[in-house]
């Protein structure tokens, strides 16, 4: 599976250094999944403000270095290397040897995905035992679902929509579901385990993900929405320390070309001294992440990543850090690439700007932090989402993307219809191979329901008009949505 997008150093001019970022006290870790954020120590919370365009944020003073635990307590001012730039206090620590960090790993690291549809009644049944099981119990149950009798784990609480939530083992996935027989309702959701992408890739995930809803029976038209996806760049290397200053972020800018300054959240976790993760971004919009993966398979208990790496545990003396970048809902309805054609042609577009956006560079003498260098890191991690993702970039930009979405809303109401054809035709007392005749039911049907009640059906098309507003200067939309 390979990206290809000429992602240059500068698709995009770079116009503020996380101009405004708000630290939110240390992070649990990088494991900021599925959008929850968490912040350990609230009093620690501190706001460093840029004063313009171009500025390094500012760090704290020497009291206030002296007073929070942001910095650890066996982070000195003796040990810092401070220096002004440009008239702005900025803490630049020797520069670190990239050229020694070899990249051993990239793969997507993380998918979810709903489906409009639901699980049929029996299933939901199971998924409704297991769950009352796993009450009793005060842990998970076990469920067999499916005609192949799958065995899952069903846990005893549902997540907010979705009643009940089970998992189908390490190199699986965790599934959602809602008690509903609406097809038109999004009923299923499943987020992938980062070990099924690692073991079987994007393209196998979506074939396992495909056949799980075949086994189970799936109703409705199970049109997919994605609305997450991350991707992960593994480096090995004998020690290194990050700078959360080194990071630049993108600004927003206004049709005239005024940069505006766009708030970033930066959460940092440190451990002796040191950092051992940035975060930059809020999901469910985006966030780059670079953190100590070997520290934290260590931490929880991560065997396996040893052999993607193709590292003795017992005898390596060095580091593994990752780079994590990832997308969310927000991000991915921008394009958007929420169905699976869509996402496979674009998320390497998609990726490329994010990488645009944020970027760590190498400090230099220079005040103009836009010209300061990309590192060789952040160089690396382009070069390995365009290889790890060459075959699903495009180069279409979200502005021209209209009639993409203008024909996802023509799919869905057809594939809507296609899934209740097959039941109204045996209702009808036809077979399979009377389409023709099913057709001509159907539109005697709506012809003679548009002439008996005229004001119903004018009243469904205002509706339809309101729902599909954002194609008000599109009427075909609204008047042949199929």
């Amino acid at each position: 599976m390979s990206v290809s997008n000429s992602f240059s150093n500068s698709k995009s001019s770079h116009k503020a250094n996380c101009v405004k970022v708000a630290h939110r006290g240390p992070a649990a870790g990088p494991q900021g999944r599925r959008g929850v954020e968490h912040t350990l120590n609230a009093s620690t919370d501190a706001i460093y403000a840029g004063k313009g365009l171009g500025e390094v944020f500012s760090p704290p003073t020497s009291a206030q270095r002296r007073a929070s635990s942001f910095y650890g307590a066996e982070r000195t001012e003796e040990s810092q290397t401070e220096q002004t730039q440009g008239g702005i206090l900025c803490n630049t620590p020797p520069c670190h040897d990239f050229s020694a960090m070899k990249r051993i790993y990239s793969n997507f690291d993380g998918l979810d995905i709903s489906f409009q549809g639901y699980f049929p009644a029996d299933e939901i049944e199971k998924l409704k035992w297991a769950k009352e099981d796993a009450q009793k119990q005060n842990g998970d149950a076990v469920a067999y679902l499916g005609a192949s009798q799958k065995p899952v784990l069903v846990r005893k609480t549902g997540v907010s929509p979705y009643a009940y939530v089970f998992d189908t083992g390490p190199d699986g996935a965790t599934w959602m579901a809602k008690r509903t027989e609406d097809p038109t309702e999004w009923g299923i959701r499943v987020s992938v385990h980062s070990l099924a992408l690692a073991l079987y890739g994007y393209e196998g995930v979506k074939t396992r993900i495909k056949a799980f809803l075949i086994d189970l029976g799936a109703f409705g038209g199970l049109l997919e929405r994605i609305s997450r996806v991350d991707f992960c760049v593994d480096f090995i290397t004998d020690h290194f320390t990050p700078n959360p200053k080194n990071f630049i972020c993108h600004s927003r800018s206004t049709k005239r070309g005024i940069g505006q300054i766009e708030t970033v959240d930066l959460q940092t976790v440190e451990r002796g001294g040191e950092y051992e993760s940035v975060m930059i971004g809020k999901m469910p919009g985006k966030q780059v992440v670079l953190y100590n993966k070997s520290r934290e398979v260590q931490v929880k208990n991560k065997p396996y990543w040893w052999k993607f790496w193709g590292l003795d545990q017992k005898t390596f003396t060095g580091q593994v850090w990752r780079v994590e970048i990832r997308a969310g809902k927000h991000e991915i309805d921008k394009w958007p690439a929420k169905r699976f054609d869509d996402f496979e042609s674009k998320i390497g577009d998609i990726f490329g700007k994010l990488l645009d956006s944020t970027r760590y560079v190498v400090p230099t003498s220079d005040s103009n932090v836009t010209r300061w260098p990309e590192s060789n890191l952040w160089k690396q991690v382009r070069i390995a989402v365009k290889e790890g993702l060459d075959s699903y970039s495009s180069g279409v930009e979200p502005e021209v993307i209209k009639q993409v979405l203008r024909y996802e809303v023509q799919e869905r109401y057809a594939s809507q219809i296609i899934s209740l054809i097959p039941g109204l035709a045996v209702a009808l007392g036809m077979e399979a191979n009377e389409r023709g005749a099913v057709m001509l039911f159907i539109h005697d049907y709506f012809n003679a329901f548009a002439e008996d009640q005229p004001n119903v059906l004018e009243e469904k098309f205002r509706r339809a008009v309101e729902r599909l507003v954002f194609f008000e200067d599109d009427k075909q939309i609204v008047v042949n949505p199929i």
